[in-house]
């Protein structure tokens, strides 16, 4: 009899690493050829990215986002749904609006951004003068990048990963911490200083009291 829908509820999470690559391969060929709907419960985000065309993101029962793999990653609903998806998580500054000298500034701690021109009344639309900004890993660039559509921090290398061919470095801003992706032919040691920069149009934007995401700066 032909199923119209099978429920997998983390059906590998008990297999080992090699195991679990072989069985989800199998399971994404099983999909794609007999075309049946399959409902895939898992805590492994990887897992989930690997396999649906859909993905329904869950906090506490309540459904937070749903839609492609590339969605989820490109634009997260909310900090909870940005800091779950993505290998190493997003990371996260937050900051106020200050304005000056007829500009506006997102200001933290550690770093001062000037808001484009072409989005300033996006952001005072919001009315919300407290707002968290989310970098990925992956787009920081190392060293200082003096032009306005970059920004940059300065900080402290506490701790390095080997991951093969990509290694990633764990900095400290003042009590700040970030993880930066890098290619592993760049050495970066334990202790070194070290600045990176980041274009304004990666920088996703968060309501510090709702969580929910306002956009990206480069598309908004």
């Amino acid at each position: 009899e032909e199923v119209a829908l099978s429920l997998m509820d983390e059906p590998i999470s008990h297999l080992d690493a090699r195991l679990r690559n072989e069985i989800r391969t199998e399971i994404k060929r099983l999909h794609e050829e007999t075309g049946q709907t399959i409902i895939y419960v898992t805590h492994d985000q990887m897992e989930a990215m690997a396999l649906g065309d859909k993905v329904a993101v869950m906090n506490l029962g309540i459904l937070q986002q749903l839609g492609s793999p590339e969605e989820l990653y490109d634009s997260p609903a909310n900090l909870f749904v940005a800091s779950f998806i993505g290998e190493p998580p997003m990371n996260f500054i937050e900051c106020g609006i200050e304005k000056k000298g007829g500009r506006q500034y997102l200001k933290s701690s550690f770093t001062e951004i000037e808001i484009p021109p072409e989005i300033v009344n996006l952001l005072e639309k919001e009315q919300n003068q407290d707002i968290i900004l989310g970098i990925r890993p992956g787009d920081f660039l190392l060293g200082k990048i003096d032009k306005p559509e970059f920004a940059h921090i300065d900080g402290k290398v506490y701790f390095v990963e080997f991951m093969g061919d990509m290694t990633l470095i764990h900095m400290k801003v003042q009590q700040d911490r970030f993880i930066i992706a890098v290619l592993t032919e760049i050495r970066i040691e334990e202790n070194d200083n070290l600045t990176v920069s980041f274009p304004l149009q990666s920088i996703h934007v968060f309501h510090k009291q709702t969580e929910r995401a306002m956009g990206n700066l480069g598309k908004f």
